[in-house]
């Protein structure tokens, strides 16, 4: 039986979660978890968390894991961030 990885989506939602998180509320546990549209629940470890400079925005990234039928995408870095007024670029 082949083991379950997470789509690159999934990886960035689990990152922009923890971005707005880490903006809304100043902090951001460990890991973040949330449930995929077909009611999974899929939990990853956050490799980096940190609000940028002026306090503009939070990025949060997570590792991308592929399971067992893996692609060029497994164990890439998958960064998102969160501006508090999405008008601002902040890249």
């Amino acid at each position: 039986r082949l083991r379950c990885g997470y789509t690159t989506g999934t990886c960035a939602a689990l990152a922009a979660a923890g971005a707005a998180r880490l903006l809304l509320t100043g902090h951001v546990g460990a890991v973040v978890t949330l449930t995929t549209p077909k009611g999974v629940t899929v939990t990853a470890s956050l490799v980096e968390a940190m609000v940028l400079e002026d306090g503009a925005a939070a990025r949060c990234a997570v590792t991308k894991d592929a399971g067992d039928d893996s692609d060029v995408t497994d164990g890439m870095l998958v960064r998102c961030g969160a501006p508090p007024d999405h008008r601002r670029d902040f890249y």
